[in-house]
């Protein structure tokens, strides 16, 4: 009897019977591995993609994944083929699908190889790519340019089979007849989200949506999401700014509250700057309009993003 040491495992012998041909299939086989980028905006074009009728989907060869196949060597394998860096780990987070309520750990176990089912095998299981922040102005100008006409039948997966979301935009004096100008501009970043027009209350920025599914949120046309733009005056402290501080007591990046209206002061030696009021933690303060690196405002009219 042969005997193997505890961590080996034997390969099948193959059979001795010469009426049986041996088996032509491979131990472990090697499937393609698909994948999503999103932008905080919305999904992008990646570099890898294979079918012209959906450029945001790639994929890649199992095989060509080092190990261990875990999350981490998965991420940085994706990073490295979209030309992305994450060298804090902080800024893209790697889900198991665009469904996905949470990212995965580093070190979650992914089946890539070997035994079928594996993640990711299909452009509808595709692992999810998404950026906690916004694209550098590198990485925007390095995206895939692709253009793909709207009746487009090339490949299996075309735009019409993929989950539609509809969407109503209101002012707060009645809907927004200007959609076709408005649209593309951010103006409705700041937007109270409901998930239909008799909604109560709107939803919380970071509460989980529903994009898929039977419980989709704005998935048919006469129940469609809502979005409201909010009043926007000055003293009305209800917009998002991304503040980076550049004092030594108060570093990194953090969100505060402001009208978004860019006010003139004068610095004690008299020289004037722009500033932006703001409300950080229940009180007032000011900060210089190079600290704040983006609003999210309402007015297309307001050259800040």
């Amino acid at each position: 009897m042969q005997r193997y040491p505890v961590s080996f495992k034997p390969m099948v012998e193959p059979k001795t019977n010469a009426s049986i041909s041996p088996s032509s299939e491979p131990l472990y086989t090697s499937p393609p591995v698909y994948y999503r980028v999103y932008a905080r905006d919305g999904a992008i074009p990646v570099k890898t993609s294979f079918d012209p009728s959906d450029p945001h989907v790639g994929r890649i060869l199992a095989s060509s994944v080092p190990p261990p196949h875990n999350a981490d060597t998965l991420k940085r394998f994706f990073l490295r083929a979209e030309q992305f860096s994450d060298p804090k780990n902080s800024r893209i987070s790697l889900y198991l699908m665009s469904s996905s309520q949470a990212p995965l750990k580093p070190q979650s176990t992914l089946i890539l190889v070997g035994p079928a089912p594996y993640h990711g095998a299909t452009p509808e299981t595709a692992f999810a790519l998404a950026f906690t922040e916004e694209l550098t102005s590198e990485e925007a100008a390095a995206l895939p340019v692709i253009k793909v006409p709207c009746n487009s039948s090339v490949g299996p997966y075309l735009w019409n089979t993929e989950a539609t979301v509809y969407y109503h935009l209101y002012t707060q004096n009645g809907e927004d007849r200007c959609i076709a100008r408005v649209e593309g501009k951010r103006i409705y970043a700041a937007a109270a989200f409901y998930q239909d027009i008799s909604a109560a209350k709107e939803t919380a920025n970071n509460r989980y949506i529903a994009l898929f599914g039977d419980a989709a949120v704005g998935s048919k046309e006469d129940r469609p999401i809502v979005l409201v733009q909010p009043e926007w005056r000055e003293g009305l402290f209800n917009r998002r700014a991304k503040v980076i501080s550049y004092s030594q007591y108060r570093r990194g990046a953090r969100i505060v509250y402001t009208d978004g209206i860019p006010k003139q002061q004068n610095s004690w030696f008299g020289a004037p700057y722009i500033t932006y009021e703001c409300v950080e933690k229940g009180m007032r303060t000011h900060y210089p309009a190079v600290w704040v690196k983006r609003i999210w405002i309402t007015s297309s009219s307001i050259g800040l993003i």
